[in-house]
């Protein structure tokens, strides 16, 4: 698949054997599931609203597509009868879509860092961290934090992308390409920053905002089934969204740094 490109989000079917391993805002659980290929995987399966399994699609598609490390996602088909302990089912069907993760085995960063906090600096060594800030800057990310990353010992892997596109409870009309959210993994770098740091971040944005325009961002239509689960005013509004958008990374993160979007030199 050439690179910046999207890949088609398969289709699965919930699998006889879940169990419940997180009972908060939404309902998690590790299941089994069969892929539309024919593949019995594990996965992490989540029952969401439909604008957060869009978002939980948009992170997932987009960070491929510009090589950040994600397990796979899926779209799956889930019966009521094959979920035990299921008190926030939303519908008055007995099957429902829900978002699937595949389980890659790493642990929750927030399990390190919650017995040695020193542990952080292993991510603040990450190759990846600011191309991981910029990308969130752009999917409008509001909830990157220890918990959301997985890992494996040397590299970082980013999960729970549902509050992408500006919070849990995003409408089209919230989605304003200029609207500034909160990015809980640059915000507590801001004050040890030298002004050297965050030209440097600032010319590391308008590198990836140039990779960001060669992704075919129409593809989620087809490719992420984003208008299938969704409305045709959702699907068009995130589109437009994360099209335009592109265009304000740069002046949205020299904001939140304190810096000039234009140099002086430019």
């Amino acid at each position: 698949m050439p690179a910046n490109s999207l890949f088609n989000l398969e289709l699965a079917i919930l699998m006889p054997g879940a169990h419940l391993v997180n009972s908060g805002v939404s309902q998690t659980w590790k299941a089994p599931i069969k892929t539309e290929n024919g593949n019995n995987i594990i996965a992490f399966v989540k029952i969401l609203p439909i604008n957060q399994i869009i978002s939980e699609i948009v992170g997932a598609l987009l960070g491929k597509a510009l090589g950040l490390k994600m397990p796979a996602p899926y779209l799956v088909k889930v019966n009521k009868n094959y979920l035990p302990d299921t008190s926030k089912w939303p519908s008055n069907d007995n099957e429902l879509i829900a978002f699937g993760s595949a389980d890659i085995n790493f642990p929750s960063f927030s399990r390190f860092t919650k017995h040695d906090p020193i542990i952080r600096d292993l991510l603040y060594k990450w190759g990846y961290l600011k191309r991981t800030i910029i990308f969130d800057i752009w999917i409008a990310n509001i909830d990157r934090h220890d918990g959301n990353l997985l890992f494996d010992g040397v590299d970082f892997w980013l999960i729970d992308h549902g509050y992408a596109l500006t919070g849990p409870n995003w409408k089209p009309v919230d989605l304003k390409p200029s609207v500034s959210v909160e990015n809980k993994l640059l915000s507590p770098m801001i004050p040890a920053m030298t002004t050297t740091d965050k030209h440097s971040l600032k010319l590391l944005a308008e590198t990836e905002a140039h990779r960001y325009e060669k992704i075919n961002i129409g593809d989620l239509k087809s490719l992420g089934k984003i208008e299938n689960i969704g409305t045709a005013e959702q699907a068009s509004a995130v589109l437009n969204f994360l099209h335009k958008r592109i265009d304000e990374v740069v002046t949205i993160l020299c904001n939140k740094i304190g810096i000039p979007t234009l140099d002086l030199a430019e």
